[in-house]
């Protein structure tokens, strides 16, 4: 079981922000052993709070231009295949399932609109999803983001973490060949990982 104390929702917070930092650098930020930060990280590993490292691309400049959400109505009977399915589309980017009279809302990306049209027919329209509305994405207001986990947990402003978080990674320098980090201390509530459904 792993608590999530104020250092692993830091660490967390940290590696969300830059998944490449080092074990030497994130116990920096910390202020904790570098034994101490591989330990906790590869628990929460296992504990599977940690799924992953990805990088973030930009999906213009690989050529991708028309970017849609698709809502639609369908058969929650068959939602596990669905999702089977949703997946084994390349342009398929997200899909969720939601409240309301069409349930299902699916992101999609393609290089431009006569492709997401074609994918639209040749992909999509087997799924037999009914009423199907497709909406473009004009301007990303807010790109998709990692959570604030200490402020949302804490009821802070997720701003002022934000730009405490942007501090520190600044603060990262260049130090005889290594890099260093300011250890900042958080605030925050302990909770305890929930690994099952709730």
């Amino acid at each position: 079981m792993v608590l999530l104390d104020r250092t692993n929702l830091y660490l967390l917070e940290l590696l969300q922000k830059d998944a490449r930092m080092s074990i030497i650098d994130l116990s920096r930020a910390v202020n904790r052993a570098e034994s101490t930060v591989r330990e906790r990280i590869t628990a929460m590993e296992r504990e599977g709070i940690l799924r992953g490292y990805r990088a973030l691309v930009d999906s213009e400049k690989l050529g991708f231009h028309a970017h849609a959400l698709l809502r639609a109505d369908c058969d929650l009977r068959h939602v596990p295949d669905l999702a089977k399915r949703l997946e084994a589309i390349p342009q398929v980017t997200a899909a969720f399932l939601t409240t309301g009279a069409k349930p299902l809302v699916v992101q999609v990306m393609a290089e431009n609109l006569p492709r997401l049209e074609q994918m639209l027919e040749k992909r999509m329209a087997p799924l037999e999803l009914e009423r199907i509305e497709a909406a473009l994405v004009v301007h990303t207001l807010v790109d998709q983001r990692p959570v604030a986990l200490q402020a949302v947990l804490a009821g802070a402003d997720a701003g002022a973490v934000a730009d405490k978080m942007a501090t520190v990674t600044a603060e990262v320098t260049q130090d005889n060949g290594s890099r260093k980090a300011n250890p900042v201390h958080w605030e925050g509530p302990v909770r305890q990982a929930s690994t099952g459904n709730p």
